[in-house]
């Protein structure tokens, strides 16, 4: 990518990003990308077989991830493209009558380097941009940004970092 390396682990999600101008790179991540997922009341590990390239061009690489945790199984196809941006398609398998009660995604940001926020729902002209307040645990969720079409709480688009680097996610 483009000014940036990633670090993949075998989900295919981020160990680590490092960003920046050559010789000014830094860390995005206080710790690696994750899955926590919650299977009939319970924690349940999340194991991965070896992630396997499947393409590797000039300007995306594809990978295949093979994830299970308890009753739950997974297979994730991750596409990145040069500039960074990675499609992650997850299909989940049949659980057996298992109830699966949270499925989360957690990707730690730096917080030295997560100042910033730009958030939205569904809503033209009504986004949050602001800087993050400070604080340990959950400092932000999405019950701040508006949705009339999407469900409550969804944010679709959201960018953490500062005016040289971070993070965007977006669904």
């Amino acid at each position: 990518t483009v000014l940036r390396e990633h670090t993949l682990n075998d989900a295919g999600l981020t160990d680590q990003v490092t960003a920046g101008q050559p010789g000014r790179e830094k860390p995005l991540l206080a710790a690696p990308a994750r899955f926590v997922v919650r299977v009939d009341g319970a924690e349940a590990a999340m194991r991965a077989e070896p992630l396997v390239f499947r393409e590797t061009a000039g300007h995306r690489v594809v990978t295949e991830s093979v994830l299970s945790a308890g009753a739950l199984k997974m297979q994730a196809v991750g596409t990145w493209e040069y500039d960074g941006a990675l499609k992650y398609d997850l299909t989940l398998q049949p659980t057996d009558g298992k109830s699966i009660e949270a499925l989360t995604l957690e990707i730690p940001l730096d917080g030295a380097g997560a100042t910033m926020i730009h958030a939205m729902g569904d809503l033209l002209r009504n986004t949050v941009y602001d800087y993050l307040p400070a604080g340990e645990g959950a400092i932000w969720d999405a019950r701040k940004v508006s949705c009339s079409d999407l469900p409550a709480n969804f944010c679709s688009y959201i960018f953490l970092g500062n005016p040289h680097r971070g993070l965007s996610w977006f669904a």
